[in-house]
């Protein structure tokens, strides 16, 4: 029964994020894109349940069935969730494709909870995204008994490791641990910040920025646009990145990261930036090539942060979370071990539940079919025993096996 389960999957070890795309269900405020395109998955291929996780690095589909997971049936599987599949892409998806059966299907769901599967080892927003994928699966009706069981047990698993290990410990990012960095040196909230270029780094140092509650900021880049972007997510001045050469403002802080082949910021633009102010200023430099002059960091009054020092940390930090990774191996194969128990005890329960029913068929053809001519010459004290009686055998008959099977589950390893 537990080879029932199984897993197909893309994820950022062999695909492109643009291969990803292609298998991500786009969700409506309704959700009837995703089930339109889900539940003609589980028709065409007659699947018990199915769950559909998709993130940034990941596709996965974890579902239940009696079918094996062959080369033929891949094939049906990625033609049903997309009908337009031509065959060269159909091959090419079938090769890109991970696939996992039984416990194997299990052992990657935890791993995948527990982030060991991720692109980055120990990031918890994994378990989140699981989480809401199967509520969204539900809702859905995709799923039912044997995936809820699955779910609970790895969501169990998946806090025990976060909680019993240090795999979620030491950041690995180079942007939280710049922000890490600003923070232990005790800057004040009121600071003023210029931020040098608007792409992804720096978006995502804003989010940490804001909540942490620094609210001064100026925003400098080569594509004016995409500056003012940065600076609406900030509210925030923004500015053409030409113009940082003539800011006249203070400032206490420059984070700066762009694509420049050169030093944007050279001592002669640093000096007219602090004129006379001897301040401490705290330069945070996250571009390769740096974009602020070596020179300017030998400053005394600068605390200089590369990006090549925030880089061998995040590696040492990330070499720490992978050790960390074998403990955590340890406990999902325990936590495996465990819900094959509980597995096997959830089919017994089903099955029993099957016992009364299936008595009081027995009953009711014995009573209306094999003697119900013998028991309409009965006189009505006769009839009257027999109904006692066969009370007594209906309750005993439905007792018994569930007692003894109750007794024999604790012995099944």
């Amino acid at each position: 029964m537990i080879d029932r389960y199984k897993i197909i999957t893309l994820t950022h070890k062999r695909c492109g994020l643009n291969q990803l795309g292609r298998f991500v269900v786009a969700h409506d405020t309704r959700g009837s894109s995703a089930q339109t395109t889900l539940n003609r998955m589980v028709d065409r291929l007659d699947l018990s349940e199915m769950l559909y996780l998709a993130t940034c690095n990941r596709v996965t589909f974890f579902f239940t069935g009696d079918m094996a997971l062959t080369n033929d049936f891949l094939a049906s599987f990625l033609q049903a969730f997309d009908p337009a599949i031509g065959s060269d892409e159909l091959n090419r998806y079938r090769e890109l494709c991970q696939y996992f059966e039984g416990a194997d299907a299990l052992q990657h769901l935890y791993e995948v909870a527990c982030s060991l599967d991720s692109m980055v080892v120990g990031e918890r927003e994994i378990l989140k995204q699981l989480r809401e994928a199967y509520d969204t699966s539900r809702s859905l009706g995709l799923t039912g008994d044997d995936i809820r069981l699955a779910i609970e047990h790895t969501v169990t698993t998946a806090k025990m490791v976060f909680t019993h290990t240090k795999i979620a410990e030491r950041p690995v990012s180079v942007v939280s641990l710049a922000m890490n960095e600003l923070l232990a040196s005790g800057i004040d909230k009121q600071s003023t910040f210029l931020i040098v270029g608007a792409g992804k780094t720096n978006h995502l140092f804003a989010k940490y920025l804001l909540k942490h509650n620094f609210r001064n900021f100026k925003v400098f880049n080569r594509t004016f646009e995409n500056a003012v972007k940065l600076g609406m997510k900030l509210n925030a001045d923004a500015f053409p990145l030409d113009e940082l050469a003539q800011w006249e403002g203070s400032f206490d802080v420059i984070i700066s990261c762009t694509g420049s082949t050169e030093s944007l910021i050279t001592p002669a633009i640093y000096q007219k930036l602090v004129d006379n102010d001897r301040t401490k200023k705290i330069l945070v430099d996250l571009s390769v090539p740096n974009d602020i002059s070596h020179e300017i960091s030998q400053r005394p009054e600068v605390q200089y942060i590369p990006i090549e020092a925030l880089k061998q940390q995040a590696q040492t930090n990330m070499v720490f979370r992978k050790a960390e990774r074998e403990k955590a191996l340890l406990m999902i194969e325990e936590q495996l071990a465990d819900f094959m128990r509980i597995f096997r005890e959830r089919q017994l329960e089903k099955a029993l539940n099957e016992i009364p029913v299936k008595i009081k068929e027995v009953r009711s053809n014995m009573v209306n079919n094999v003697f119900a001519k013998d028991i309409a010459d009965m006189d009505d004290a006769s009839r009257e025993v027999l109904e006692k009686a066969l009370n007594y055998m209906e309750k005993k008959c439905i007792s018994i096996p569930i007692t003894v099977a109750k007794k024999a589950i604790p012995a099944v390893d």
